[in-house]
């Protein structure tokens, strides 16, 4: 994860820099989201590279959710710092929406296994309607992974 980082600030620093509307989402695992190595790491670069902490929106796997008092403290921290939290391919882990209440995240991604299920009558297409009403409960963004335009 340091080491992408490193390369997209080192790559991408001047493009975003130019471009304050874009943001790029960081995928971090759950030694990340509980090392606070990454955390000093994710600071000092941007720092150094002077590109503002909402810049970096970071994503974690249900998985990273499993310590459930760590995981609040590390995304409060995070969201503390300037960066939107993203939970990333939801439904394909151990946590529900009941249980995503409990952390402030910013934004849920759907799985695409969910996604392509829409309409073709599969038990999982009526999933994601009650995914979706439940995310907007709890006031989430919400993003459909893996949808695609066919010709």
């Amino acid at each position: 994860t340091l080491a992408v980082l490193d390369r997209s600030l080192t790559e991408l620093r001047e493009f975003l820099l130019e471009r304050p509307s874009l943001s790029l989402a960081l995928n971090i695992g759950s030694q990340d989201l509980h090392d606070s190595r990454f955390a000093e790491a994710l600071d000092s670069g941007l720092r150094a590279a002077g590109v503002p902490p909402a810049t970096y929106k970071l994503e974690l796997t249900e998985r990273a959710l499993v310590n459930a008092d760590l995981a609040r403290r590390a995304i409060a921290d995070f969201r503390a710092r300037g960066h939107s939290v993203a939970v990333d391919d939801f439904g394909t882990g151990y946590s529900s929406l009941a249980y995503l209440a409990g952390f402030s995240v910013d934004q849920l991604k759907i799985d695409k296994t969910f996604v392509e299920a829409i309409g073709t009558g599969a038990a999982t297409s009526h999933v994601v309607v009650h995914v979706i009403e439940m995310a907007q409960s709890l006031k989430l963004r919400m993003v459909a992974e893996g949808v695609e335009l066919s010709m």
